[in-house]
Order: structure tokens, then C-alpha cells, then sequence
């Protein structure tokens, strides 16, 4: 329940707390109730808490089809007004407009998967860097394919610290099991 660093509940330095008794089983006066990542996108829009690799594989699979549907919703509704985009800078702002919500969802679930394994945030942004770089063209070719593959690879393998952390509970484990006490 409690380690010498500091009380697994509140977070607290467990030598200087002062406030929770380590010897009672109900929650001190400075818990901080963790956040719930146990349902499945239930977050899909946050930057904060934790996602399992199922959830990030589908996230990422979500976003390329979101990708694809906004680029032809957008372009359908354009042809209808007659719009024709001509200059290959109208096609760049164009191609990065559609892609605008299926990058967002993409780091997002990238940064939470991140806080899920406890790598560093900056591994969130390899698949979003090769997404946009591949689909502006600015890269063509076989290589940034490959490192956009390896980058969501290296967020899939590890699976998740078990129990809660700070960015909250783990998400394939139940809620209840990870807080240690009886919920009142």
C-alpha cells in the first residue's frame, strides 16, 4: 500500500505527509481520485490519461479513414460549389485542412499511449511527422513508411504500467482493483 518514498494514494512524501494515517485502509484527506481510463474512448479527445494498445491500434485506424472520408467530403462539397483548387499551394492547404482532426486524434493517442508506458512524449510525434510528411509529399517513397511504422510499433509492444500512476488508472485493469480500498 504505502512504500518509503511516498504514500500510493496521495502521492504525498510519506515521511513529511502528516495528513493520513498509513495504518487505515480509507483514503487520506489529500487523495487525489486518479483519473478512469478503463473505458474504451472515453477519452478519445484528451491529451491526459492512459490508453491500452488496442485502443491506440484503433485510434490510429480510425484516423487515416477520418483522413480519407474529410479529404472527400470536403472535396465533393467543394466540386459541388464549383471551387476548382489549381495552384499546388491551394492543394497543400487543402490536403492539410483534411488532415488537421486525423493528426489531432493521432497525437493524441499517441501522448496517452506515451503516459501509458512511460517513454517520453516525443516518441508520440514519429507517426504524426511520417503522416504528414506523406501525405504533403514532402517525403515520398518506402522509407518514411517504414519509420512511421517503426515509431507506432515501439508505442504498441510495451504493454502499460500496471496499476495507477499519475497521468491515472490503468486501463485494462478494472477501476475498483487499482485503488487499493473499499470505495464508499
Amino acid at each position: 500500500m504505502c512504500n518509503i518514498e511516498q504514500c500510493s494514494r496521495c502521492r504525498n512524501n510519506f515521511d513529511t505527509c502528516g495528513y493520513y494515517d498509513h495504518t487505515d485502509t480509507a483514503p487520506c484527506s489529500r487523495f487525489v481520485k486518479p483519473i478512469d481510463n478503463s473505458k474504451m474512448f472515453a477519452r478519445w479527445y484528451k491529451f491526459s490519461g492512459r490508453i491500452g494498445r488496442l485502443e491506440y491500434v484503433l485510434t490510429l485506424v480510425i484516423a487515416v479513414v477520418l483522413y480519407f472520408f474529410v479529404l472527400l467530403g470536403v472535396g465533393q462539397l467543394l466540386q459541388a460549389m464549383g471551387i476548382t483548387i489549381e495552384s499546388n499551394v491551394g492543394l497543400y492547404i487543402f490536403t492539410l485542412g483534411a488532415m488537421l482532426p486525423s493528426v489531432y486524434l493521432m497525437l493524441a493517442a499517441g501522448i496517452k499511449r506515451t503516459h501509458d508506458t512511460r517513454v517520453s512524449v516525443w516518441y508520440a510525434l514519429i507517426p504524426v511527422i511520417v503522416a504528414l510528411c506523406l501525405m504533403l509529399g514532402i517525403i515520398p517513397g518506402l522509407i518514411p513508411i517504414l519509420i512511421g511504422i517503426a515509431g507506432c510499433v515501439y508505442l504498441f509492444k510495451d504493454a502499460g504500467e500496471d496499476g495507477v500512476n499519475e497521468h491515472g488508472s490503468n486501463p485494462v485493469q478494472p477501476y475498483a482493483e487499482q485503488l487499493n480500498f473499499e470505495e464508499a
